[in-house]
C-alpha cells in the first residue's frame, strides 16, 4: 500500500509541476507585449491622430484654436476600456490630464480648445496616463499649421 501512496504522490507532484510551468509560460508572453498603447514597451507609431486643428472665435469674442483628436482603433487592446486618461499639452502650456470616454459608436474622440496665439504651427503632445502609479507612457506629438 505504501508503494501505491508514494507513487500517487509522485504523479500528483509531476502533474502539479507540469501545470504550473504551463501557467508561467503565459507570464513570459506578457513581457513581450508591445502592440497596444497601454504596453509600457509599446513599439508602434502614434496611438492618436490629430484629425483637425483650426481657428475660431467663441460667442464671447475670444480667439481659440480647436483640436479634434481621436485614438486609433488598432492601437487599442482587444477589451476596450470605457475611458482612457491621457496627459495633454500644447504650446508649452502646463499638461492636463483629460478623459477620452468611449462613445456609443465605439470610438474615442475629444475636442480640445486652447488659446489662439497667431498663425503658425500648433503641436500637441499626448501620453497615456497610468493612474495606478501616476506615470505617463508612450508620449507622441502631432502638429498642424493654422
Amino acid at each position: 500500500m505504501q508503494f501505491r501512496s508514494s507513487y500517487l504522490k509522485y504523479c500528483v507532484g509531476i502533474l502539479t509541476v507540469f501545470l504550473l510551468s504551463a501557467c508561467f509560460k503565459k507570464f513570459d508572453q506578457i513581457e513581450t507585449l508591445n502592440t497596444n498603447m497601454f504596453d509600457r514597451e509599446y513599439q508602434g507609431d502614434a496611438w492618436f491622430q490629430l484629425d483637425s486643428a483650426f481657428y475660431f472665435v467663441t460667442p464671447l469674442g475670444t480667439s481659440q484654436t480647436r483640436f479634434e483628436i481621436s485614438i486609433i482603433q488598432d492601437r487599442l487592446p482587444g477589451l476596450k476600456p470605457s475611458n482612457i486618461k491621457v496627459e495633454f499639452s500644447s504650446g508649452g502650456s502646463d499638461p492636463l490630464i483629460l478623459d477620452f470616454p468611449l462613445s456609443s459608436g465605439g470610438v474615442y474622440e475629444k475636442v480640445i480648445d486652447v488659446p489662439y496665439v497667431g498663425t503658425g504651427e500648433y503641436c500637441v503632445e499626448m501620453g497615456v496616463f497610468v493612474p495606478s502609479d501616476s506615470t505617463i507612457i508612450n508620449k507622441f506629438s502631432a502638429c498642424r499649421i493654422i
